[in-house]
């Protein structure tokens, strides 16, 4: 009797043994199947989001989007607070060394100068200097492009700047092209307009926290297979349609 019942519980306790090893085995995998990765919410960086979503889901790893401003989205992934940043331009990495660009586009930004007075017409980047300039802080190449400019206004809301354009405060607000056109489609909006063509055209990379390094290898390799096919400029045509007039998803 006393031999059954340890052989019973021998049993027992080799199941629960391997049980345990199972799940010890599979946690860490477990950890490593979802990403965070900031993102200010505009449409455009919702449309790189989708791109990303589908590349991460080829390497077996689910991804979401963590809305944040501008300015606090880049502090955080460089803390590592986040794993990442969605999208941003060439070149954070050097001042945001956590930071590692995954070298290969996943979207580009159209700069474009929105404006009320139909006698402004802004051809190029140079032509800004003489005018009153809105900015939204954290927007890394409007910043660029108006860091010498005498007559700029930062804002963290591009609403706040567009306040200031309807009464004269401002000639001239910075917009990507989503936005731009999202907003010449209020009607509190009617006098604004876009000018053509974009003041720069600058292609917008995904970047990791550096405790990811182990997948930069296979995230390339991904987003450059989908960059050379057109299935990156499919995913954001589809997302950025999905959209068009209404606010993007949470």
């Amino acid at each position: 009797m006393v031999k059954h019942t340890y052989s019973v519980y021998g049993f027992y306790m080799k199941r629960i043994a391997s049980l345990l090893l199972l799940l010890s085995l599979a946690l860490p995998v477990h950890a490593e199947q979802t990403l965070s990765f900031g993102y200010i919410g505009a449409p455009l960086s919702y449309s790189s989001l989708a791109v990303l979503k589908v590349a991460y889901e080829k390497i077996g790893i689910r991804i979401n989007g963590h809305k944040l401003p501008a300015a606090r989205s880049l502090a955080q992934s460089d803390a590592g607070l986040t794993d990442g940043e969605v999208h941003r331009i060439k070149a954070i990495e050097l001042e945001h060394p956590e930071l590692i660009r995954i070298d290969a586009p996943i979207n580009s930004v159209e700069g474009l100068a929105l404006s009320c007075d139909k006698s402004i017409d802004i051809t190029a980047s140079n032509t800004l200097k003489n005018y009153r300039i809105g900015v939204k802080i954290g927007t890394r190449y409007a910043e660029k492009l108006t860091a010498e400019m005498p007559f700029v206004t930062r804002a963290v809301d591009e609403n706040k700047l567009m306040e200031l354009l309807l009464v004269d405060k401002l000639d001239i607000v910075i917009g990507d092209r989503p936005w731009a056109e999202a907003q010449i489609m209020l009607p509190e909006y009617k006098c604004v307009r876009i000018n053509e063509p974009p003041l720069k055209v600058i292609p917008l990379y995904h970047y990791l926290h550096v405790r990811h390094s182990s997948l930069v290898p296979k995230i390339t390799r991904v987003l450059r297979e989908m960059e050379q096919s057109g299935e990156s400029k499919r995913i954001v045509r589809k997302a950025l349609a999905s959209i068009k007039g209404r606010s993007v998803p949470e």
